[in-house]
């Protein structure tokens, strides 16, 4: 029982605990990288962001979008939907690469919560891509391959004994 290798009590069954975990292994170190990646994803998409608002924002106003004329919109959010679309959008950003670092904490630390966790946040994810999607009318919201990932990603985590077995603290 000791041996570090899952046990089964039943058929088809596996025991959880520290004792009989079987380590990020196979499927489940696959599916992990996706944790891994997940703020490097965010940060890179906050980053595309900027630069295309920099660029909108040039284009229209004629002076690059520096931290002098961040200041100055900040000033003008209660007047100006956009500007506090702006600051909605960095928010949402910081906000959501922050909870990825929580993420690879909840990973790091074996959490028993973190699978459950993963699923309610990709899903979360999917639903307001698809919010967003649906008033924006941006087909580049909810993209195939990302709707694949999530599910993928909700399906492995939902089912896997492997990552039962592994998250009991």
């Amino acid at each position: 029982m000791g041996s570090g290798q899952p046990q089964a009590t039943t058929p088809g069954q596996l025991e959880v605990g520290p004792e009989n975990a079987p380590g990020i292994t196979g499927w489940l170190a696959f599916f992990s990288i996706g944790v891994w990646a997940t703020p490097l994803m965010f940060a890179y998409y906050s980053i595309q962001s900027w630069i295309e608002a920099s660029h909108e924002f040039e284009k229209s106003i004629g002076r690059p979008l520096d931290f002098g004329m961040v200041y100055l919109l900040s000033q003008r959010v209660a007047e100006d939907w956009n500007a506090a679309i702006f600051f909605a959008v960095i928010a949402v950003y910081v906000g959501l690469i922050g909870v990825s670092i929580w993420f690879i904490t909840q990973w790091w630390n074996r959490k028993r919560h973190f699978p459950r966790n993963w699923i309610i946040f990709q899903a979360g994810l999917l639903v307001f891509a698809f919010i967003v999607g649906v008033v924006t009318h941006d087909p580049k919201v909810l993209q195939p391959r990302d709707l694949i990932v999530s599910m993928a990603h909700i399906l492995f985590w939902w089912k896997s004994r492997q990552a039962a077995a592994t998250f009991t603290h």
